[in-house]
């Protein structure tokens, strides 16, 4: 929670200061929205499993996670809008209104719920910062860093997640310059909010599916995810120039091709982060959620810069082929790993213990009951 709350004193901060008509205040609001990032997604997984039970954390982390992309997505819409200064000023005055909201709401929020719902949630919450002091908590992440990466079952679900979604990501957000010579602003821009916009969706019904019918299937229903998005891309490459079909497959219908194949593919992409992220911790338990997700968002961040550093390097006829290659990578790297649930065997297992002195507790009055009668 702590979390939460400076990234959202940081995001509210910097929109504030990105009103400002100077280049400096501009630099330093979004130098200080960049730093609250981390922090608030971090924080997804521990938020889920410390107020959830397991049948609810995979959709709750998906709702959190999906969150910063619609907004990224938002961005799009606002480019076809946003053609003048005092508009662009007016569209920051606007963020920073809703980022102060939203950062009070964030600093009302309860410390925890009154129960942790599971023992796994009872084990993260009972390590106090304020009583453990700094060098407790440097201690513990230590710990928990050496945990995820010696789980080389947890570091390939891990790649697979990160350069899969940091892949997609920059793909998707760069679509306006990938397309825009050739099909427009107006049908680049849309497909660009479509991409980051289906993840979202995605995120939200993959989550749902996996908690109501694919308990303890995450493995199974990641893979699925990747090689539908590996097909969706493969046919969005057939109606764009590549190096098989120099000015595409379906002439006049491309356009139509391109938002369907691209929208297929965000959704089933956009389900793979959050799977992803619930996976790595189960393997990883009793590491903290919040390592888990730093170590995916650091593969994340770094695959999208290194694909728009080379992006201008990469001919147009190209432009899908290292999505191409991340989604056939992340695949491997899904099917290698071993899929293991230790958090949700330990929370099971104190239900079970719990069931069981409950039955014997009741046992017992009732002999004492009989015996009381008898005598």
């Amino acid at each position: 929670l702590f979390a939460l709350k400076l990234g959202g004193f940081l995001t509210a901060a910097g929109s504030l200061l990105r009103c400002f008509q100077s280049v400096w205040c501009s630099h330093a609001g979004q130098i200080l929205v960049g730093a609250a990032g981390p922090l608030v997604w971090n924080a997804c997984a521990s938020f889920s499993n410390a107020w959830f039970p397991p049948e609810e954390r995979t959709l709750a982390t998906a709702i959190s996670s999906g969150m910063p992309i619609l907004g990224q997505a938002i961005q799009f819409l606002c480019a076809l809008y946003v053609t003048d200064a005092v508009a662009f000023l007016r569209m920051l005055q606007v963020e920073a209104v809703i980022c102060g909201i939203v950062a009070l709401m964030v600093f009302v929020l309860p410390p925890g719920p009154a129960q942790a719902p599971t023992v796994s949630a009872a084990a993260h919450a009972s390590h106090d910062p304020s009583v453990d002091g700094f060098s407790g908590l440097a201690r513990r992440c230590c710990e928990d860093l050496q945990t995820v990466t010696s789980n080389w079952d947890c570091l390939l679900i891990s790649f697979a997640t990160g350069f899969g979604y940091g892949i997609f990501g920059a793909f998707a957000s760069s679509m306006p310059i990938i397309l825009h010579r050739d099909e427009g602003k107006t049908l680049s821009e849309w497909l660009g909010f479509l991409s980051l916009a289906g993840n979202v969706v995605g995120a939200l019904l993959v989550g749902l599916a996996s908690d109501r019918c694919f308990h303890r299937r995450l493995k199974f229903v990641l893979a699925a995810c990747i090689a539908i998005g590996f097909l969706s891309i493969a046919l969005f490459s057939l109606a764009v120039p590549s190096p098989i079909w120099n000015s595409g497959l379906f002439g006049h219908a491309a356009a139509a091709f391109q938002v369907a194949s691209m929208g297929l593919a965000s959704v089933v992409v956009g389900g793979v982060f959050p799977l992803g992220i619930e996976l790595a911790a189960e393997l990883a338990y009793p590491a903290e959620e919040a390592t888990v997700v730093g170590a995916i968002t650091i593969i994340y961040n770094f695959s999208s810069m290194v694909y728009v550093a080379v992006m201008d390097r990469i001919p147009n006829d190209w432009v899908s082929m290292p999505i191409l290659a991340t989604l056939a990578a992340s695949f491997v790297c899904v099917t290698l790993a071993h899929e293991r649930y230790r958090r949700s065997d330990a929370d099971e297992g104190e239900a079970v213990e719990s069931r069981k002195q409950l039955q014997n507790t009741g046992l017992i009055e009732h002999t004492e009951a009989a015996a009381f009668q008898l005598s």
